[in-house]
């Protein structure tokens, strides 16, 4: 029979282009913090607590938004989840670039959180619905591959809004979300996204459901841990922050390369494959980190563990996606239990790391992520392949 894969369309263009777009801004305002987070901190008098929290605002408000973003999308749709999403987005940069206190920055971080939370959810749950399983992995490799060149994007931005100020660039930014609002008001939702075909308490024995959230659970923990724990140690070694940005700036770009490639994997058979290949690279990469010590070895190190942690991201994704459809689930539904996976991970991974190494050594949080690969890997022999016509 014919290659389904190969014979299958992907949705209609200026859908996937919107959904892409919509990642990509989303990214890009969730990383842009960092390199205007010591002038924040200093301009404000702001403690290193008060640090942790402006930091921690943006995951918060997602964790908020994610079951409600998929009450939404049942009750709405996703194209009007989507538009609210984006003017949350808009709303909170704009208001990020214009306040002074502290909490107000605070409240702005939330509010990007929350639609952050509205425009993943609704975005991903359009796609699911536009695309039939046998594209499905390749259609969500080219939107994280979008969303990483936000990654790339977003210190950038940062970057300048320390040097010309928060004002100018935040809201030039912001201005973004005006044509995307636009260009999701051109789109029609075709199906329904809001129509769930049950409630899904059972789907959530589901395997594949489960394999899919622990999937995505997992790499928002490790990112935790690395965004922590990284740049701390290539500072310790010599390496300068921009030389430290270089370093996660060059894995998002291979990541974001290797993430369609993974995805046509993905779709011709291969999704066990790619599971336990990524578990091993990170497990590997997590035990022998601790022991690079070398500034370029280390920086390589790094790299190659962003790379490793980044590649969850497509599997769990899809493989949830399957579980959802397999299950009846509502795709809103399992889509808002997968930003309501990452991140809650994301702040756990990034609070255990510092203190695990503060009382210990870098070494436990690291081999901690080893273990859970090593007995995730023990765990994928319930996982099976789909079947290919």
């Amino acid at each position: 029979m014919r290659d389904r894969a190969a014979g299958a369309p992907l949705p209609n263009r200026s859908l996937i282009g919107l959904i892409c777009c919509v990642a990509f801004a989303e990214t890009a305002f969730f990383v842009m913090l960092a390199p205007i987070l010591p002038r924040i901190v200093d301009d404000a008098h702001a403690s290193n607590t008060q640090a942790g929290i402006l930091t921690a605002s943006y995951a918060a408000g997602s964790m908020v938004g994610a079951l409600p973003a998929g009450v939404l999308v049942w009750k709405l749709g996703a194209r009007v989840t989507m538009l609210a999403g984006i003017v949350l987005l808009s709303v909170g940069t704009l208001s990020f670039g214009f306040l002074d206190g502290i909490w107000l920055l605070d409240a702005s971080r939330f509010v990007q959180g929350i639609g952050g939370a509205l425009a993943w959810t609704s975005g991903l749950a359009w796609l699911a619905q536009a695309t039939g399983p046998e594209r499905r992995g390749e259609a969500i490799g080219i939107v994280m591959s979008a969303a990483l060149v936000g990654a790339l994007v977003g210190p950038a931005l940062g970057a300048a809004a320390a040097q010309l100020g928060r004002a100018w660039v935040f809201a030039t930014f912001s201005l973004l979300g005006v044509g995307l609002a636009a260009w999701t008001l051109r789109l029609e939702e075709r199906g329904s996204a809001a129509t769930p075909k049950r409630a899904g308490r059972g789907a959530l024995r589901h395997p594949d459901v489960v394999a899919g959230l622990w999937l995505v659970f997992i790499a928002g923990f490790f990112f935790g841990v690395l965004a922590v724990l990284a740049p701390l140690s290539l500072s310790d070694v010599g390496l300068s922050p921009i030389l430290i940005g270089a370093v996660f700036l060059t894995a998002a770009a291979i990541e974001a390369a290797l993430n369609p490639l993974l995805g046509r994997w993905y779709d011709k058979g291969g999704r066990i494959v790619l599971i336990r290949a990524t578990l091993v690279a990170s497990a590997g990469i997590a035990f022998l980190l601790p022991e690079l010590t070398q500034k370029w070895s280390l920086a390589a190190g790094v790299a190659f563990a962003a790379i490793a942690f980044g590649s969850f991201w497509l599997p769990g994704t899809a493989v949830l996606s399957s579980g959802v459809e397999a299950s009846a689930l509502a795709p809103a539904a399992g889509f808002a239990l997968w930003t309501a996976a990452w991140a809650p991970a994301n702040v756990i991974g990034a609070l255990i790391s510092g203190s695990l190494s503060d009382v210990t050594s870098e070494f436990v949080p690291y081999a901690l992520i080893g273990v859970i690969c090593l007995l995730t890997l023990a765990t994928t022999v319930r996982l099976e392949e789909p079947v290919q016509a």
